[in-house]
């Protein structure tokens, strides 16, 4: 990869993060509820972002090197660590401001209940999966496989956000959200199915 592709690359990369924001911030500003709530969602929003950042990072290791000059893990740690405090605040955030801490226990009671409640059930397997990477020296090569659990919190979080928040099925974030998770299953299949690409070491 040149200097000037990986320039416009990191260029690209902060103008989507920094766009999205404003996107999500302008969108909270418009929802009417009070100023907690929305930083409550503010927060679990991030946390999608992040968390696709996160995986994107881990799956393109080499590019990561080239674009920002940094270690690999420097970078993917440094968002793993962001994405998974943003999605405990999110909870955390509802849990306290409903006197309720429900929104920790998983709901499986159907299949729409679980997708519709997918945050609480991400929650755990995101713990998981950053706490396989962190330990992979450890648990040697089956760390891979509960790291892969962070494609499933993802697609949970994206179902919950969808089903169940009021700012993602309308507006700009209507075409951000499922635009990111098709990019996340196109890098799943082209990496872990199709076998294009050495898998992460």
């Amino acid at each position: 990869m040149g200097d000037k592709k990986a320039k416009a690359l990191r260029s690209g990369v902060r103008w989507f993060v920094e766009l999205t924001a404003v996107i999500i911030v302008l969108t909270l500003w418009t929802t009417p509820s009070s100023l907690a709530f929305n930083l409550a969602r503010a927060a679990g929003l991030l946390g999608y972002i992040g968390l696709f950042l996160a995986i994107l990072s881990h799956e393109y290791m080499k590019d990561m090197r080239q674009l920002y000059g940094k270690p690999y893990l420097a970078i993917h740690h440094r968002l793993a660590q962001i994405s998974l405090a943003l999605t405990l605040l999110h909870p955390i955030m509802i849990a306290w401001l409903m006197s309720d801490v429900s929104s920790f226990v998983p709901r499986v009671d159907s299949f729409h209940v679980l997708l519709v409640n997918g945050g609480r059930v991400a929650l755990y397997l995101f713990i998981l999966a950053t706490a396989a990477g962190f330990l992979r020296n450890r648990i040697k090569s089956f760390w891979k496989y509960l790291h892969w659990l962070n494609y499933v919190a993802f697609f949970l979080v994206f179902a919950h956000s969808w089903l169940l928040g009021t700012n993602v099925s309308a507006g700009a974030l209507s075409v951000i959200w499922p635009v990111m998770a098709l990019v996340v299953l196109i890098v799943f299949v082209r990496k872990h199915l199709l076998g294009q690409g050495k898998p992460a070491a």
